[in-house]
């Protein structure tokens, strides 16, 4: 009984979670006229023009390391489906982030629970406030890695410090696949790499 309550109630959040930020995105969307892509964008559309992972920096074009690959190629694939820096792709890519911020949220009361895992409340109160916090719901608007690099850290975390995962040949692949697709995501947060190491 106590694991179907637990269920429901992470179901609950992670619908609170979404619901909330889909109507964020849906609110803002009057008030910005066309969301900025910044330099991801722009390499997006070199992407997709064949020009390769390439941007204009200092007056002349060409291929750069200014930015992780992942954002760049998820807008390419977005512009891709429905048309570059459409509004449609713009939305597809913000409700994706919608997904990922209700997934942080979730991932928020798992690694509370491991780290605190003799009263659950923590969990619960943790997973609220970060599907409340007016920052996580309004990064999701943006056009930028902030959603998508705090998951894959969040998840890191809690890979590292879960019971079923830690010491474990699975757990160890796991912990560096999410460490490496990461550092795909946001490189900087190669700092963060060797807390989880410890």
């Amino acid at each position: 009984m106590l694991g179907s309550r637990r269920t429901i109630g992470l179901v609950l959040l992670g619908c609170l979670a979404l619901g909330l930020r889909v109507w964020v995105v849906m609110a803002l969307r009057a008030e910005h006229d066309r969301p900025l892509t910044y330099e991801h964008g722009r390499i997006a559309e070199n992407l997709l023009a064949g020009r390769g992972f390439s941007i204009e920096f200092l007056g002349s074009e060409g291929p750069t390391s200014q930015q992780a690959p992942f954002y760049p190629a998820l807008l390419a694939a977005a512009y891709g489906v429905f048309g570059a820096a459409s509004p449609e792709a713009i939305l597809a890519v913000q409700l994706l982030q919608c997904v990922a911020g209700a997934g942080l949220v979730l991932a928020v009361v798992w690694l509370a629970w491991l780290l605190v895992p003799d009263q659950p409340a923590v969990g619960w109160v943790a997973g609220f406030g970060a599907a409340v916090y007016p920052t996580h719901l309004y990064m999701v608007t943006h056009l930028q890695v902030a959603v998508w690099a705090a998951l894959l850290l969040t998840l890191l975390l809690a890979v590292v410090l879960s019971p079923t995962w830690h010491g474990s040949r699975r757990g160890a692949i796991l912990a560096g696949c999410l460490a490496g697709v990461l550092l795909l995501v946001e490189p900087i947060l190669a700092l963060a790499l060797p807390i989880c190491a410890a």
